[in-house]
């Protein structure tokens, strides 16, 4: 029973060999601007959950409107920045009311003020978009 084992060794190196010099003679496909776009709104699931779930705490309300508000929030914060900027202005947002010295490298570094100035204008864009309003009277 082992011979047969080991034979099957080679045989599935030679297949994976063949494989892949089959993909690196392939030229690569040119990038579309929906997979462009799904590439710079890719936000990990798990900090979409978690902007949603503190979206809805500071609404004050769990419910169907309050969850479509902070999920569209969501998506147009996504439009705007990229996860990468989002994460790091969050994290000057976040540490920005430390004082100190050694604190100042992080509150007053201009990347700093960019990102927290680009994440207000991010939010205020999704507070605008999504923001479900109240029913006017007819008159």
């Amino acid at each position: 029973m082992n011979k047969h084992k080991l034979s099957l060794i080679p045989l599935a190196a030679a297949l994976l060999a063949g494989l892949l010099g089959g993909c690196a003679g392939q030229q690569a496909k040119p990038v579309d601007a929906n997979t462009e776009n799904w590439a710079k709104n890719d936000y990990p699931t798990q900090a979409r959950v978690e902007y949603v779930f503190q979206c809805m705490q500071k609404k004050g309300a769990q419910n169907y409107d309050t969850m479509y508000s902070c999920v569209c929030s969501a998506d147009k914060l996504a439009e705007k920045m990229s996860y990468a900027d989002y994460s790091e202005a969050q994290t000057f947002a976040n540490l920005g009311g430390l004082t100190g010295d050694r604190a100042g490298v992080v509150r007053d570094a201009p990347q700093s003020r960019k990102l927290k100035k680009q994440l207000q204008e991010a939010l205020a864009y999704a507070q605008e978009a999504c923001t479900v309003g109240k029913p006017t009277a007819s008159k």
